[in-house]
C-alpha cells in the first residue's frame, strides 16, 4: 500500500478454523505512510521457553521516525538459551473497538442502519458463531500484539495446567491486563 501512497488500518482480524481474515480500511496520506514502520516490529523469542520481546522497527520522536536501539537481550534471561528473530509483525491494535461494537449492535437490533442496509445478521446461517467471535474479539486486550499459551507455560514450569479463571484472577489482582484470544 505504501508504494501507492496508501496505508491501512485494521478494523477486524479473526482466525476461524483454518484461515485468518483481516478486514482493513485503506486511506491515502503521504504523511501517514512515514509512520508505517513505527507500527511494526520484530519478535525476538527464546529457544528455551515462550518468553519473547518486541523490537520496534521505528520509533516516533517529536514527529521524526528513527531506528531505535536494540532493546532485547541476546540470550534469554530465564533459561540462558539463544534468542531467535521472526517478523516483521503488526504491533498496533488489530481491531477497531467502535467497529466491533457496531457489528454487535446489529445483532441486538439496536443499529439504526439495519433498516437502510436491509440486513438482519441473525438470519445468517452461522449467526451464533459470528456473534460469539465478535463478543470474544470485543473482550480482547487491544494493545497487546501476541499472547502466551497456558499449557506451554505449564510444560516449561513442569506443572499441571491450572484453571484459566484462576490464572486470569491472579494476573488481574497483580495489576496486569488479561484477556483470552478469540480462537
Amino acid at each position: 500500500a505504501n508504494v501507492y501512497g496508501r496505508f491501512i488500518v485494521p478494523i477486524l482480524s479473526v482466525q476461524m478454523d483454518f484461515y485468518l481474515r483481516v478486514f482493513v480500511r485503506v486511506y491515502t496520506s503521504k504523511a501517514e505512510i512515514k509512520k508505517s514502520a513505527a507500527k511494526m516490529g520484530l519478535v525476538v523469542q527464546s529457544t528455551g521457553c515462550d518468553s519473547f520481546y518486541i523490537q520496534p522497527l521505528a520509533k516516533e520522536v517529536n514527529n521524526v521516525h528513527k531506528c531505535p536501539s536494540v532493546d532485547v537481550p541476546s540470550v534469554c534471561p530465564e533459561t540462558g538459551e539463544a534468542m531467535r528473530i521472526a517478523g516483521p509483525i503488526w504491533t498496533k491494535p488489530i481491531h477497531n473497538p467502535e467497529f466491533v461494537k457496531c457489528l454487535l449492535d446489529m445483532f441486538k437490533g439496536d443499529e439504526k442502519s439495519n433498516d437502510s442496509l436491509n440486513f438482519d445478521p441473525n438470519k445468517l446461517g452461522a449467526a451464533k458463531i459470528v456473534k460469539g467471535i465478535l463478543v470474544a474479539v470485543s473482550e480482547e486486550v487491544p494493545d497487546v500484539p501476541l499472547h502466551y499459551c497456558l499449557p506451554s507455560l505449564s510444560k516449561i514450569l513442569r506443572c499441571s495446567v491450572p484453571p484459566m479463571a484462576k490464572v486470569h484472577g491472579a494476573l488481574m489482582n497483580a495489576g496486569y491486563k488479561v484477556s483470552q484470544v478469540h480462537w
